[in-house]
């Protein structure tokens, strides 16, 4: 049973977000207010179960099957709570509920057939269904139903009095069909109970193929290939508004892409786009429901391998091992169901990712040991967006429902990092003592000293290509083992 929540006391500033932003030209606006039901202390439980049997059949000298099911018992569910009153907030003490309870079944399925009957080639397939693990810890599953989990509301804000602070009576706090500064609301009010019986848990398919054959003696090469197909996706941590469907969003408006600098008028300004607003009918509380929400199978994810690999075990001291891998994404970048018009831009991870590695160690005599592996990865893909405000710089029809859009630019890969290059070394030198060992070793981890891009952004504006992840620099560790 896993039991996550989180403890949120006010904040002395003011239970609330303020949002500046250029206006007009003009830098540092007052345009937006989130509020926040701050004090709070959230529980949110979750009790899984699982039992796993397997059997082997050696259907003949040279098959031999594997089969195998696993058994899932999940149960999300929410105690009772007590929500303290506040600015934004009033005090209320809710009931428990039961959020779903699921029984998953997962067939797994090996063969390996023995082809010359020598030992030396090795064919073998494998099946596998797996449920995906609901979040327990960080966005536990059950965060979107409970009454006292934050709820987040957001208004247009008119700085009346220029203090660059909210004041009472700055705010129509209204959250009423047709209010003027209502914005959006994320709270248990405004959320669907989940059927458990509709909902499905994501589920990935796995089928292997590979066929392996001894080279020479001590030497063996592979061929494998793996498709995985992702099903029942959903977003964890964005759920849909159900309230507010796609047929809405039916006010198109034109702007400039402003290219990568994120400014108009320029020399890398690109074409003109259309973004989505929603019909003012549909504004207030009332249109918003959120819910979770399966993407249909006509939209899983897949992801297809191969890779050639080589392998010479351990003997006359040394061992040595490589391997090449392609990998097809056809990957949705949109992980929850596609809500309205501006999300439909580019909407497909459709890339290759390449990777390399080889590893080998010797031993010298007295027993000086020395490894490495070397690994070599294809630089990450990305795509640019922009976000679109609510006023248009070049003077045309503003947003009026939604505060801003961000919109895909391009096809995803159309930006890609670095390669990747990672190695790690060791030596290590073993003293025998009786039938006692005693082993000293250094480890060199990213020898290299690789920092090249893991993350990079490219939102148009300042920060476009700003890295905002590398790999950790170059650690050496000793260590000591003592075996007897």
């Amino acid at each position: 049973m896993s039991t996550a929540g989180g403890a949120v006391p006010n904040h002395p500033a003011g239970n609330y977000i303020l949002v500046f932003d250029t206006v007009g030209g003009v830098p540092h606006q007052p345009v937006e207010i989130t509020t926040f039901s701050f004090p709070l202390n959230a529980l949110n439980r979750l009790n899984l179960d699982g039992i796993y049997g397997t059997d082997q059949w050696r259907l003949s000298r040279r098959v031999t099957l594997n089969l195998g099911v696993r058994y899932d018992y999940k149960h999300s569910f929410i105690p009772q709570q007590i929500q303290e009153a506040s600015t934004f907030v009033v005090g209320k003490t809710y009931a428990p509920i039961d959020v779903g309870k699921w029984n998953l079944w997962s067939p797994r399925a090996a063969v390996a057939w023995d082809i010359t009957g020598s030992g030396k080639t090795v064919a073998k397939g494998t099946y596998g269904k797996y449920n995906n693990q609901l979040p327990y810890y960080t966005n536990n599953f059950a965060d979107m139903y409970n009454p006292v989990v934050a709820t987040t509301t957001a208004y247009r804000w008119h700085d009346l009095n220029g203090d660059n602070d909210y004041q009472p009576g700055e705010v129509n706090l209204s959250t009423a069909a047709g209010s003027p500064d209502f914005l959006s609301i994320t709270s248990a009010a405004n959320t669907q109970p989940l059927d458990d019986k509709t909902f499905k848990v994501p589920t990935t398919h796995e089928v292997t193929a590979s066929i392996e054959r001894e080279l020479i003696t001590n030497m063996s090469g592979r061929v494998l290939y793996v498709y995985k197909r992702f099903v029942n996706q959903y977003d964890i941590t964005t759920p849909i508004n159900i309230a507010r469907p796609y047929s809405v969003y039916n006010i198109p408006l034109t702007r400039r892409d402003p290219g990568p600098d994120g400014v108009t008028g320029t020399a890398d300004d690109g074409g003109v786009v259309t973004i989505y607003d929603y019909d003012p009918a549909y504004r207030g509380a009332a249109f918003t429901l959120n819910a979770r929400v399966n993407r249909p199978d006509s939209q899983a994810d897949v992801a297809q391998t191969i890779e050639v690999a080589a392998q010479k075990r351990l003997s006359n001291r040394w061992s040595l091992g490589s391997s090449f891998g392609a990998t097809k994404q056809h990957k949705w970048i949109q992980v929850g169901v596609i809500e309205n018009p501006n999300q439909n831009p580019f909407p497909l991870d459709e890339t290759w990712n390449y990777q390399f590695r080889l590893n080998g160690s010797y031993t010298f005599p007295f027993d000086i040991l020395f490894g490495g592996t070397l690994t070599t990865l294809s630089g990450v893909k990305g795509q640019r967006t922009y976000v679109f405000r609510a006023a248009d710089p070049l003077g045309g029809p503003p947003l009026r429902q939604l505060s801003t859009v961000t919109l895909r630019l391009e096809p995803f890969g159309s930006q890609s990092g670095p390669v990747q290059n990672y190695m790690d070394l060791r030596v290590g030198k073993t003293f025998r003592v009786g039938e006692r060992r005693f082993e000293a070793s250094v480890d060199a981890i990213n020898a290299l000293n690789t920092n090249v891009a893991q993350s990079t952004t490219y939102v148009s504006g300042p920060t476009y290509g700003q890295i905002v992840l590398i790999p950790a620099p170059r650690i050496v560790r000793f260590g000591i083992q003592y075996s007897f």
